[in-house]
């Protein structure tokens, strides 16, 4: 399947990376990665999963909770975040430039976001903040506080 540029980007913007640990995960579950469509959401579904093993492992052993990085997080909720932002993100919907304009208006790009790509990884990143992903949003708030919420959850 041959994606234009701009839906790869979206695709590749969107879904987290499949590790090494990921990738063995797939094999022992017999998904066959290059079959797999992210555009498609229930094998989007399967991709975010198998992004995320110590998750999926949590889910099928019953747990509600995880303490990560000293935070309560919610497996479950955390997977579903990413659904829903990737496929807002994948489908563009809302298209990007009505996302941006919704946010900002007529003030100028965000300082790191200097033009539609970067904003769509800006996107994606506060996705990952609110999901709390390690590391998430590092690069565009180096100075904030650490936590999934960046030091507003509390």
């Amino acid at each position: 399947m041959s994606l234009d540029s701009d839906v790869q980007t979206r695709i590749t913007v969107a879904l987290p990376p499949l590790d090494e640990r990921a990738r063995e995960r797939a094999a022992e579950q017999d998904w066959d990665l290059t079959r797999l469509d992210p555009q498609d959401p229930d094998e989007r579904s399967v991709l975010i999963r198998l992004a995320h093993p110590d998750l999926d492992d949590a889910i099928d052993k019953g747990h509600d909770e995880l303490i990560v990085d000293a935070t309560p997080m919610n497996p479950r909720l955390h997977l579903a975040i990413h659904e829903v932002v990737g496929a807002q993100i994948i489908d563009n919907h809302p298209p990007l430039k009505e996302h941006r304009n919704a946010h900002w208006g007529n003030r100028p790009w965000p300082a790191a976001a200097k033009d539609e790509a970067s904003y769509l990884k800006h996107v994606a990143d506060m996705a990952r903040i609110f999901a709390g992903c390690e590391g998430a949003g590092d690069a565009w708030y180096p100075n904030r506080k650490h936590g999934p919420l960046g030091g507003m959850d509390r």
